[in-house]
């Protein structure tokens, strides 16, 4: 899985996952230089390469909304295939990918591990990385096949039971305003197939009852019986079905649900486990992924279970319509066909409408002389999908039934019937995976097991009618009726929109950047929200300076033993040795050291004009501080508070000690010691040992 500028994620784990994905199918190197739970940033290639490869991936917590996302990205590589990935290669990783074949053959060696690796995925494994993986692999089986056995006695199945019609609207485009909306069904290849369409004024309650009382008597039923309608969720809509068609099963399109239930919880994890309940076939797998919901989100849990869940989960609809569609793509895919049509008057614009769907009739009708089978072909490429991992299943036949099993997963499947305890395909109409497993163990046709509404005779029947031709304008006889007038126009102001307005979960974008758009802007000029650097005002402010963290873990004491009081010792070059307390940058008390830390004298000099003292006595703080330890002059623990070392400001003391002060500019340096702070330093030895220039100015 190769990385996308913008691309977003659930979590930070899941972004890791990838690109240990992406780095084993392609042999990269890659490295974690900063990865914690606020960001993520990857390179390729050791730290130590000279010729180092140009990949670099940035990701972080989006500002906005619960999301990871792809902020940065350079995906040239210039690196050789690597075969042996260090610690990118985690136990978990070769767990998780190897977790089915350990549970079909349990004595799996690490030999046979190392070499099956090697084989299949070009890559080298430790013998240690193959015994952790290979004993957490086993305590994951343990665990799961025990949560089962603990729920043994809630075995259960649910049975379940299609004509169906897309209800949706679309606004006209032309001077005139209004609305068009059209009933819309599916043909057995899954196509649109128009059924009707009107156009009114605006999409309310009145408009949609008088459209649905005229779609009930074309097509033949009482009060919907038996039939499927699938919409958004417009008031007047919900309630025009209500009245006239009580008896039909009501669908909810799930997109349109998504898309509010986004603006209220932000985040890719919503979004999926949203999804993940929304495909759910049995009452059990619902109630599973929304306990998900519920451990994240309380309230997001309570805001899906009151659009009750019957209308827009698969675990709750009509098991005999031969369709499992959760929402209502084939109306937008009408309503983007006839686009163009729609910024037309009137007449010009039904008249476009009506010969579109003769053209298209007449071209489904021919379409069949192409296929290759009594199956649609769209129907095929459909199953081939859902049959990808047939081959992982195993079928244990128990007479006329059959138990199909995937590791700790299983089904009852019936040919007889046509049924599987997943109850997709009574959903569907066509076989499951579980199902094909079972029929291709019986050495059946599996195109004999495909509902009929999918096949060529069916389709035919659908098409054999066509919309009767009228004669042009010319040849139509004029009515003795009053001539209507057009609505008023109105006018919004503002340039007129053409172009759909897409929701925010199908935006894609075409730049090579992520865009800015609903993040809060910080100018580094005053450090103030709301605006940037280039339209700032204000004055500049000096940001407060950064605590340094200090590298590494930081170490825990251990349980038994109480952290010590005494002052711990710094690290020198080399060496070790006491520390010593004093006066440092932001803090009462400081930490004098090695490299580790800042001394006193750093601190002294801290200013630009005096660059030139700081280079001269940077490199040697460990040899004047050794001086003053055999001075024995380290007896007064003084405070410098950062804002003393400010020009014009005196040095001052708490602890009684005389106010002391450097004059750097105006210093005798032929003098043999000076006192700065109350602590003295001879000035020649430190000139003779490290011959220091005298500071300009």
């Amino acid at each position: 899985m190769e990385p996308h500028l913008g691309e977003k994620y659930e979590s930070p784990e899941q972004f890791k996952l990838c690109l240990t994905n992406y780095a084993v199918a392609n042999g990269y190197q890659l490295r974690f230089a900063k990865c914690d739970r606020s960001r993520i940033l990857v390179r390729c290639g050791k730290k130590s390469d000279e010729n180092k490869c140009p990949f670099r991936c940035w990701a972080s917590w989006m500002g906005n909304e619960l999301t990871w996302q792809v902020k940065s990205l350079e995906k040239k590589h210039v690196c050789a295939r690597k075969y042996s990935l260090g610690s990118l290669i985690t136990p978990g990783w070769i767990a998780n990918l190897y977790l089915n074949e350990l549970i079909r053959n349990p004595k799996t060696k690490v030999k046979e591990m190392k070499a099956d690796f090697l084989q299949n995925y070009s890559l080298k494994l430790s013998r240690g990385q193959c015994e952790r993986a290979r004993a957490l692999s086993f305590t994951l089986i343990d665990g799961k096949l025990t949560d089962h056995y603990a729920r043994i006695w809630d075995y259960g199945w649910l049975k379940g039971c299609r004509k169906v019609i897309d209800l949706d609207g679309c606004f006209l485009k032309g001077k005139v305003k209004g609305e068009l909306i059209a009933a819309i069904g599916r043909d057995g290849n899954n196509q649109i197939y128009p059924i009707a369409w009107v156009v009114v004024n605006v999409e309310n309650n009145d408009n949609w009852k008088w459209f649905i009382e005229l779609l009930q008597s074309d097509i033949e039923t009482v009060e919907g019986n038996r039939v499927t309608l699938i919409s958004d969720q417009h008031k007047g809509l919900l309630e025009a079905v209500k009245e006239v068609m009580p008896h039909a099963e009501h669908r909810q399109c799930a997109r349109h649900i998504c898309a509010n239930f986004y603006k209220r919880f932000s985040g890719e994890i919503y979004k999926t486990l949203f999804w993940e309940a929304t495909m759910s076939t049995t009452d059990q797998q619902f109630k599973n992924n929304m306990e998900k919901m519920k451990e994240l989100n309380n309230d997001a849990y309570d805001d899906l279970m009151k659009r009750n869940p019957k209308t827009w989960c698969r675990a709750y609809f009509a098991t005999d319509r031969a369709c499992e569609a959760v929402e209502n793509g084939v109306s937008e895919s009408f309503n983007s066909s006839i686009v163009g049509a729609r910024g037309k008057p009137l007449i010009i614009m039904l008249e476009e409408i009506r010969l579109h769907v003769m053209e298209r009739f007449d071209a489904m009708k021919r379409s069949t002389n192409s296929w290759k089978t009594v199956v649609a072909p769209k129907i095929l490429i459909k199953m081939k999908k859902w049959h990808k991992n047939m081959r992982n299943w195993m079928v244990i036949p128990s007479g006329p039934l059959l138990e199909v099993r995937n590791g700790y997963e299983g089904y009852m499947v019936d040919l007889a019937s046509w049924t599987c305890t997943c109850r997709l395909w009574v959903l569907s109409g066509l076989p499951c995976v579980h199902a094909c497993a079972a029929i291709n163990h019986t050495h059946q046709n599996l195109l004999d097991y495909v509902s009929d509404w999918f096949k060529k005779e069916k389709y035919h029947l659908a098409y054999s009618t066509s919309i009767v031709p009228l004669n042009g304008s010319n040849l139509w006889v004029k009515t003795p009726y009053d001539k209507l007038l057009p609505p008023k126009e109105h006018r919004m102001p503002g340039r007129p929109s053409v172009k759909r307005k897409r929701d925010q979960t199908e935006k894609k974008t075409k730049y090579s950047t992520v865009s800015g758009k609903g993040k809060i802007k910080k100018c580094h000029n005053c450090l103030q929200e709301g605006h940037n650097a280039r339209t700032c005002k204000n004055e500049k402010v000096v940001p407060p300076p950064k605590e340094k963290k200090p590298p590494g873990r930081p170490k825990k004491p251990h349980s038994d033993e109480a952290p010590s009081k005494q002052p711990t010792t710094s690290g020198g070059r080399g060496g070790r040795r006491p520390t010593r307390e004093r006066g440092g940058r932001g803090s009462s008390v400081g930490r004098s050291g090695g490299r580790g830390g800042r001394s006193l004298i750093d601190e002294i000099f801290d200013s630009p004009t005096e660059n030139e003292v700081i280079n001269m006595f940077d490199n040697f703080e460990e040899d004047v501080f050794r001086a003053e330890m055999e001075r024995g002059e380290s007896s007064h623990m003084m405070q410098f508070p950062e804002s003393q070392f400010d020009e014009g400001v005196p040095i001052t003391q708490d602890d009684g000690v005389p106010e002391t002060q450097f004059d750097v500019e105006n210093a005798n340096w032929e003098d043999q010691s000076h006192v700065v702070g109350g602590i003295a330093f001879n000035v020649p030895i430190i000139r003779e040992k490290f011959n220091p220039r005298k500071p300009s100015g």
